[in-house]
């Protein structure tokens, strides 16, 4: 708490890294204590992949953004089953995090995690592993709808870097970087988003790769 307030002083915000509900509230602790005025960037954590239920409110009042990586879900919702038990179902919470006013920031972990965005979208929005496991999803409570997971793919990211005027959002004055996909993801059901594919990058308005 004392390195995170002495940062904050120095103009400087914090970013934790916490898996486990005792680890993500002390971060939500500490941060949620934390000077904010004066920073360039929200206090962050990432992954917050497990949080107590009377806790997922904390990071949206506080103004913490969570960093969260949906691909994990993929590989690991067996292994939460069988080490978390019952304090699974308040891991990977996408749903109740950004219901309790939080911002969501998608990312791959990589090279963790593969860096392929399609594999993230999937696992938000089904909850389900490449297989179709578990059926019906796991806790598909907490599932998110595709435009939520784009929303936290493109704006979440720009908040937490502190450029939010810049990037994330396709408007006049932005920076202009797209992907291109052949396939409207709004559109397409979610069992077929892993099989989109790019067309094409445009960077600062530039077209710099298309698919020949």
């Amino acid at each position: 708490e004392q390195l995170v307030a002495r940062a904050a002083a120095a103009g400087l915000a914090s970013v934790v890294h916490a898996i486990g509900d005792a680890a993500v509230s002390l971060a939500l602790d500490v941060l949620g204590r934390a000077p904010r005025s004066g920073l360039a960037m929200p206090h962050r954590i990432e992954h917050v992949q497990c949080c107590a239920p009377d806790r997922l409110a904390d990071a949206g009042r506080s103004g913490i953004v969570c960093s969260v990586q949906p691909s994990h879900l993929l590989s690991d919702w067996q292994a939460a089953d069988r080490h978390w038990g019952a304090r699974a179902r308040h891991a990977y919470a996408f749903r109740s995090l950004a219901a309790g006013g939080a911002t969501l920031a998608f990312g791959s972990d990589a090279p963790v995690e593969p860096v392929d965005p399609r594999l993230s979208l999937f696992a938000a929005v089904t909850r389900q592993d490449t297989e179709g496991k578990p059926v019906g999803g796991w806790y598909p409570e907490e599932r998110i709808d595709v435009s939520d997971a784009l929303v936290a793919f493109t704006r979440g990211p720009a908040i937490a870097a502190g450029m939010d005027r810049e990037l994330g959002r396709l408007e006049p004055g932005t920076l202009g970087d797209i992907a291109v996909w052949d396939r409207d993801p709004l559109a397409v059901p979610a069992s077929e988003l892993p099989a989109m594919r790019c067309t094409a990058t445009i960077v600062g308005g530039q077209l710099v790769w298309r698919d020949a």
